[in-house]
């Protein structure tokens, strides 16, 4: 693999291959987060910063500040304090990189500089094959910047220096080799381009040993040198350097006497490498004198005490002392240790080059006035929640109250984040009903997961408080902010049984607190009684309402059955006709204005369908389907025509995924849910289908005002992250014709149809949305063991058909008239009757001459059913084709089947009756 961000002589090349694919692995974590002001790694924050700004136009501000006349000095200060932060940064960055990374060889921690140095925007790095890195003082790298930020600033602004530029580069680069190989080294530029040179290169080693390396270096290279011959400046910081060590030294004369100190006595240098501690300091944290040795501030100084000590080094050159210091230390087994006590600075001249820190011991004395105060507030705390409980609103507002009152409390060390669940719909299940600063996916994987099948939270069904789990990914979605946060989790009772469940989130390394524990399982006690009363008025309240709305759609159905029915009959004159008018006409025109008809015709089918569909009288078959098979097909289809910035997840979990029910009005439920859901996100977001099985009691059936039996169900969720809807719109959705689409975008029967096809599958629809969150369906199917019906073979073999004897039975004329003129026109000798009664009577004398019946279900006088009963009586053999304004299952399953070839819905076309005599064909022993 040819290198592509480093460039290296051939023996190390396949060093740098690997370094190149750990910090590519490294820096694709890259995560931007605008809307925070975050950008991070790995959840490490980053800075994005002008090059210009860290260079040409930090020379000219110094410029200004020491005043014109000045410039030498101003470039000295400007180059050695960029330098020895670069320096800095460069330690610091690999010390963490390499600890991130698990690197442990010198050559390899080395090897990943140039290349995380090319992915951060420094600079390109070509390393000389003259260089010789080694662990020791004959340690010696030449490099090249060719694309250094500093002389491309400079070059950009049109600016030459006398002396080189890029102090920043020299000084990351020698801070990143120097954690690496554990030995002080510095570098320096001999050649810049912003000064003229042909290429910016630098020299490094340790930092006695540079100025012989860059002598020998120039005698021994035929480079071209810059005309005035190689001016190089050595950073000043090492001299600094030189200056702390023999300041050390002079301090392990006194470490006798500071180690018989009891307070803890620390040393430290300003970029918070800690060089001395005493015995009482070194009991206290638990570190042997070997393992302080590399040891930094940020390991034992807790995260939020970290700014504060920042704060203190930020000042260090303006204030020399610093009293009533308080602070928490992280011991090696990571408890904490609170002290208190006094910073103070060792300055050279009027520049602070060491801090000194005295502190004693506190943890006792604080861990008591601490449970004091969480005592005091603790009580506070459920005094609130008693006065939410007293005030008037919803179960919903006062939960979110009541979180944000948890949440209030920092001596929890809680985040803020959390969520209240209450049981909801099942005795299995928890639902979302407050949360606080968690992610938009995570409060949609999670606003409704059964117990004990949590993505992330893992109840025990014995435990009221799990502490210590940690958040995982899982199918959905990634919580990468989240991954190492621990949480409380408490279960809200009434008396044995589970009403919901409170989760609160903590700081990474968070120690479990007695205290924390018993001051969320009391929340949870206190929420209890309140959420109990609330469901209770709740429950009566939605049960009225779910009674009125289950009469209300129950009317609606039966005035949408009759009105298709009636509409049904009409249609079928219209299409049957216009189908006739059609194949007879010569004229092309004419044809296409009968052919318009038909398409009409067709239209006004579709919505009556839908009609029926709601009404529970729509076409129907019954037979076994594997509803897994069936969200697959529709999943296929809704890819095809949604946005693309919506992406569609599939969570099957049933087993068995198996109903009874109609394969082609199921998959049109579904598309229906899916198509609305894709009209709900137009900028885009995330819908889910997700199926699972569960039991529904009797308890939770009556509840729901539901007319479904009790037992094993599979549950499909269908859920977007949308603009949802207000509680007005859910009170009307499956309303027949209400829509709160714009005109001509939708008829308002999708919903109405979806209602109505799961009444008559035995299961039953519910809804629950919320404005801007999304919406969420829950579609509740019979399970059943049996085998998923196979496709049947859809190749029509077909059949010559002539002279049989039809009798016609329908009450509307125009039916009677169009199905005589279709048969005879096939050869079919054909007698018409208006109702029931007049076909018996025909039937009783010339049953013998009748070879088949096609008999309207719905007539006056005597209906459809009864009239094939009594045909039956008469010829036990007799052959029936069933005709329907609605669905004819419910009355043809009841029937004896013996005889009936099918049935036809109207209205249909009349090559359906071609294929009906085609059966006929094949069960007879007419000779045809």
């Amino acid at each position: 693999m040819k290198l592509s961000t480093v460039s290296v002589p051939t023996e190390f090349e396949p060093v740098f291959e690997n370094a190149e694919k750990l910090v590519r692995t490294f820096f694709a974590k890259l995560r931007r987060a605008p809307e925070r002001g975050t950008i991070d790694i790995d959840g490490e924050r980053y800075i994005l910063v002008r090059a210009a700004s860290l260079s040409v136009e930090f020379f000219k501000t110094v410029e200004r500040l020491f005043g014109s006349g000045n410039e030498k000095d101003a470039h000295e200060f400007s180059r050695n304090i960029l330098f020895d932060i670069a320096h800095s940064i460069g330690k610091a960055d690999a010390m963490r990189f390499h600890k991130q990374m698990n690197l442990r060889d010198p050559l390899e921690m080395l090897s990943a500089g140039p290349v995380h140095f090319a992915h951060s925007g420094w600079a390109f790095v070509d390393i000389l094959p003259e260089s010789s890195p080694s662990p020791d003082d004959d340690f010696f790298i030449v490099f090249d910047h060719p694309y250094s930020f500093e002389a491309h600033a400079w070059k950009e602004a049109e600016r030459k220096s006398d002396l080189p530029v890029c102090v920043m580069n020299a000084g990351y680069s020698s801070g990143w080799c120097e954690a690496s190989f554990g030995i002080r080294l510095v570098s320096a530029e001999i050649q810049c381009q912003a000064r003229g040179d042909c290429c910016c290169r630098f020299v490094m080693a340790p930092p006695h040993r540079i100025e012989e390396r860059i002598e020998m270096y120039v005698a021994e290279s035929k480079t071209c040198f810059h005309k005035q011959g190689v001016e190089y400046e050595i950073p000043n910081l090492f001299a600094r350097k030189r200056s702390e060590d023999a300041l050390m030294e002079s301090e392990t004369n006194l470490r006798d006497v500071i180690d018989s100190a009891s307070d803890l006595i620390m040393s430290a240098t300003l970029d918070g490498e800690i060089l001395l501690v005493n015995k009482a300091w070194r009991d206290t944290l638990g570190y042997s004198v070997e393992e302080t040795r590399g040891l930094h501030l940020l390991d034992i100084i807790c995260p939020e005490c970290q700014k504060q000590f920042r704060e203190i080094l930020t000042c260090a050159q303006e204030k020399a002392n610093f009293s009533n210091v308080e602070a928490n230390f992280v011991a090696r087994d990571g408890s904490r240790i609170s002290v208190e006590g006094s910073v103070a600075f060792k300055f050279e001249g009027d520049k602070a080059v060491l801090m000194r820190c005295f502190f004693r011991n506190v943890t006792e004395r604080k861990w008591s006035e601490r449970m004091l105060r969480r005592s005091l507030q603790s009580q506070l705390a459920l005094n609130e929640l008693l006065e939410i409980s007293l005030d008037p609103g919803t179960l919903e507002e006062q939960i979110a109250r009541a979180l944000d009152v948890i949440l209030s409390y920092p001596w929890m060390r809680f985040l803020p984040k959390g969520a209240i669940f209450l049981v909801e719909d099942s005795p299995e299940e928890f639902v979302m009903k407050a949360s606080r600063g968690l992610p938009a996916q995570f409060v949609g994987a999670c606003s409704r997961f059964s117990i004990r099948k949590c993505h992330c939270f893992d109840l025990e069904s014995g435990r009221q408080v799990a502490y210590g789990k940690y958040v995982e990914e899982c199918d959905a979605f990634s919580a990468s902010k989240m991954e190492n946060q621990g949480h409380y989790c408490a279960l809200i009772k009434s008396g044995a049984k589970v009403i919901g469940m409170i989760a609160i989130f903590l700081d990474a390394g968070h120690e479990r607190q007695h205290s924390e524990e018993l001051f969320i399982e009391t929340v949870a006690h206190s929420l209890s009684g309140l959420i109990e009363h609330k469901l209770t008025e709740q429950k009566a309240k939605d049960s009225e309402t779910r009674m009125n709305v289950a009469e209300k759609m129950a009317a609606i159905g039966q005035l949408a059955g009759g009105v298709a029915h009636d509409f049904n009959n009409q249609l079928q004159g219209i299409m049957g006709l216009a189908e006739i008018l059609e194949s007879r006409l010569e004229d092309p025109s004419l044809r296409n204005f009968a052919s318009k008809i038909l398409q009409g015709a067709s239209r006004s089918s579709d919505l009556t369908n839908r009609l029926l569909a709601f009404a529970k009288r729509g076409k129907f078959l019954s037979e076994p389907v594997d509803l897994h098979g069936i969200l697959g097909e529709t999943v296929d289809l809704l890819k095809r025509c949604v946005d693309k910035r919506i992406s569609i997840v599939r969570r099957e979990r049933a087993s068995p995924s198996t109903t009874i029910g109609d394969p082609t009005q199921l998959q049109n439920a579904l598309l229906n849910l899916g198509l609305n859901a894709r009209d709900a996100m137009p900028c885009g977001g995330c819908l889910t289908f997700q199926t699972e099985s569960i039991h529904l009691s009797e308890e939770w059936c009556g509840e729901q005002i539901l007319e479904m039996k009790p037992g094993n169900f599979i549950r499909l969720d269908v859920f977007d992250t949308g603009i949802g809807m207000d509680e007005q719109t859910l009170r009307h959705i499956f309303e027949p014709f209400f829509t709160t689409k714009g005109d001509g975008k939708g008829t308002g029967m999708g919903l109405a149809a979806v209602y109505g096809t799961m009444k008559q599958h035995g299961g039953c629809v519910l809804v629950a949305s919320e404005v801007n969150r999304g919406t969420r369906f829950s579609l509740f199917f019979p399970e059943t063991d049996a085998p998923a019906k196979q496709k049947p073979d859809t190749k029509v073999i077909a059949r010559r058909v002539s002279a049989l004897r039809v009798l016609v039975v329908d009450d509307e004329e125009v039916i009677r008239l169009l199905l005589s003129e279709y048969l005879k026109s096939l050869g079919n000798i054909v007698t018409t009757c208006a109702d029931g009664m007049e076909a018996l009577e025909h039937f009783k004398v010339k049953y013998r001459e009748i070879d088949l019946v096609i008999l309207d279900m719905s007539m006056p006088r005597m209906n459809g059913r009864d009239t094939y009963l009594k045909f039956r009586e008469v010829d036990p053999n007799v052959k029936v084709v069933f005709v329907t304004g609605y669905s004819a299952e419910a009355e043809v399953r009841n029937t004896a089947s013996e005889g009936i070839l099918g049935f036809l819905q109207k209205p249909f076309q009349l090559a359906e009756i071609g294929k009906m005599l085609d059966k006929l064909s094949a069960v007879t022993s007419y000779n045809i």
